[in-house]
């Protein structure tokens, strides 16, 4: 019962049951100073069963032809599933048709079940390319496939016109021709408009898009009152989150952010101050004047700045005077 996919009309568990198993991390930019608001937390939900909208690549392997195709989807997923459409693939003979009507219908079971009746769900004039899935045939409001289930659907042309198919080897409704982890697309029938199931095995060729387009995965309440999936520009302090998805499945995550501690000297009047520091360590030297060069004669091993009033003994140095004249010339050495 507590599965997500449980199922009250089941008497025998087939192993499929489905749970909640949602796991969130966190990372953080902590902020670079008290007061500067400048922090972060990027936070990362994965485990969902909730489906996003996304495509199916059938195939475009062509071969034969005719209106159109029908075929069964079964939804694996352990959810319902939302199908938003379908992507007609080439026409007959691998062709490009610009302008193609291209009609969809839907029995709501199983196509070849007693009873099972169509219901024409969508319309378009669209084009469709060679060697691709470009003829879109969006269904206004989606078809929702229960979890388990099983729904025909009939792709083709309604202006009279061919699209390719391929010729199977499976049994029609039965046989997977395509699959992802949450849908199946069986082989089928290919045949006339409007809901020809003439030939068999024949099987579709274009993408199923599946997924709701506008449905919310997750949401998000933070205890900063944010419902954003990260925080920025936050200050210092402990964050905690509970995202909960779209088939109420809930995780919780914390995340602390702390100011960035770069020591040195915060005195701007000191010989050593660092304007990169927001934590003093006591290491400030204050400005000592004086002739810091060694080799002078009044270096000052105290002075940590040079005051300009350094002088030189003659050293290394050669030193030629000359005597213009005079009673002393010849007292010169």
């Amino acid at each position: 019962v507590a599965a997500l996919n449980y199922d009250a009309m089941m008497t025998v568990d087939d192993g499929s049951c489905i749970y909640c198993s949602l796991t969130a991390s966190t990372s953080v930019v902590d902020e670079s100073g008290t007061g500067a608001y400048d922090g972060s937390v990027d936070l990362s939900i994965s485990g969902t069963y909730c489906v996003t909208n996304t495509d199916l690549f059938v195939s475009t392997a062509g071969g034969n032809g005719q209106n159109g195709n029908a075929f069964n989807l079964i939804n694996t997923s352990g959810a319902d599933l939302y199908i938003d459409g379908f992507k007609q693939g080439p026409g007959s003979g691998n062709s490009s048709v610009v302008g193609a009507v291209v009609e969809v219908f839907c029995a709501y079971d199983d196509y070849l079940a007693t009873g099972a009746t169509w219901t024409s769900v969508a319309s378009a004039t669209v084009d469709l390319t060679a060697s691709a899935t470009t003829g879109y045939v969006q269904i206004s409001g989606g078809v929702t496939i229960p979890a388990g289930g099983t729904y025909g659907f009939w792709v083709g042309r309604s202006d009279g016109g061919t699209v390719q198919y391929t010729n199977g080897t499976g049994t029609p409704g039965v046989s997977a021709w395509a699959s992802d982890a949450n849908v199946t697309v069986s082989e089928g029938h290919g045949g006339t408009y409007p809901t020809g199931l003439n030939f068999s095995p024949r099987n579709w060729n274009g993408s199923v898009v599946y997924g709701d387009p506008n449905a919310t995965v997750y949401t998000y309440a933070w205890s900063s009152g944010d419902t954003t999936e990260d925080l920025s520009n936050v200050t210092s302090g402990t964050y905690t989150v509970t995202a909960t998805d779209c088939m109420g499945c809930t995780v919780s995550a914390s995340a602390t952010v702390v100011v960035n501690m770069v020591p040195g000297c915060t005195d701007a009047t000191a010989f050593n101050y660092n304007p990169l520091a927001n934590f003093d360590d006591g290491s400030c030297v204050a400005i000592a004047m004086g002739c810091i060069d060694s080799t002078a004669a009044n270096y000052d091993v105290t002075a940590n700045t040079d005051d300009g009033s350094c002088h030189y003994c003659f050293g290394q140095y050669s030193v030629s005077i000359e005597c213009g004249g005079g009673s002393f010339t010849s007292e010169v050495s």
